[in-house]
Formats: structure tokens, C-alpha cells, sequence
């Protein structure tokens, strides 16, 4: 289980690395840098549980602001997402960013549960 932590350290430092090009990137690299040092730490040390509570809770409160534009776009059909965005697509950079939540969330409550197995 360790190792998962560094893979996901490794991961999530790359995810912040790729956001460089982003509209917003400060939110996102600052997102992700959270959750690979959240991994990171875990890998060297057990984690205290109570950490996690506040990083669910802006992960949980972000991903609510998304679920309109989730909702429109599985309304249209769920079309592709890995195209290209456009003025008349807001929607794919929404949804985009949406599921990071949904991912770096996932990381985090698997950390959590490794560190409650402690």
C-alpha cells in the first residue's frame, strides 16, 4: 500500500504540472500539489486522520459548483470531452474539471482509508 502512495504522489505531480496551460492554473497546480504531498507524506509516515476532513470538504463544495454543467452535458447526450474547447462547448472544461475532483477526491479517501488501517 505504501508504494500506491508514491505512484500517486508521482501522478498527481505530473497532473499539476500539465495545468501550467490552463485558463486558471493557479487553482488546479495548487489542487493537485495538495493532494501529491497529502500521498507523499503518507508514504513516509502514518497520517492523521482529522487531516482529511478539510480537503474532502473544498473537494466536496467545488464539485457541487460543477454539477449544473455536468448535468447539461449528460442532457446533450454525453459528447466527447477530449475534443478541443469552444466558445459553444463550456461545458468540456467543466466536466473536465469536474472528474479531476472526482479523481484527486478518490486519492484522498484512499489515503484516508490506508491511514485509518494503520
Amino acid at each position: 500500500m505504501r508504494y500506491t502512495y508514491l505512484v500517486l504522489t508521482v501522478l498527481f505531480t505530473l497532473f499539476a504540472y500539465w495545468q501550467i496551460n490552463d485558463p486558471d492554473p493557479a487553482t488546479w497546480i495548487a489542487m493537485y500539489l495538495i493532494v501529491a504531498f497529502v500521498c507523499a507524506y503518507a508514504f513516509f509516515r502514518p497520517l492523521k486522520a482529522v487531516m482529511f476532513w478539510p480537503l474532502v470538504g473544498l473537494l466536496s463544495v467545488g464539485m457541487v459548483t460543477y454539477i449544473p454543467s455536468v448535468i447539461e452535458w449528460m442532457q446533450l447526450g454525453m459528447p466527447s470531452i477530449v475534443e478541443e474547447m469552444q466558445a459553444a462547448t463550456p461545458y468540456v472544461e467543466y466536466v473536465r474539471e469536474f472528474l479531476g475532483m472526482v479523481i484527486s477526491m478518490l486519492a484522498l479517501l484512499y489515503v484516508y482509508w490506508g491511514a485509518k488501517a494503520v
